[in-house]
């Protein structure tokens, strides 16, 4: 089983410092994507999804990638259930990374 707390470029040196930063700002980053799903917010949510979405992949956390994928996907199709259930999904996700 993979650890998804660990990034997959957490052996390279030159990310290490990079990829911390990133981490830490997890918290506040699915802070603000509950809040636009909260408020209805759907631009905003897109958004911030698809900034997570190039994040995750940039920092080697390839399902917060995925995950936000389904729900910026989830987003544009208005499908509710499916973006709660994937936001549901991203926060778990980053609240493992932070760990």
């Amino acid at each position: 089983m993979t650890d998804l707390r660990a990034s997959n470029l957490a052996n390279d040196v030159r990310f290490r410092d990079l990829i911390e930063r990133f981490r830490a700002g997890l918290t506040a980053r699915i802070k603000a994507v509950e809040d636009a799903m909260n408020l209805d917010d759907r631009a905003t949510l897109r958004r911030l999804a698809h900034s997570l979405r190039g994040a995750g992949t940039s920092f080697g956390y390839p399902a917060i990638s995925a995950a936000a994928r389904a729900v910026e996907t989830a987003v544009v199709s208005e499908d509710v259930d499916a973006v709660r259930a994937g936001v549901r999904a991203l926060a778990e996700l980053c609240a493992s990374a932070c760990k």
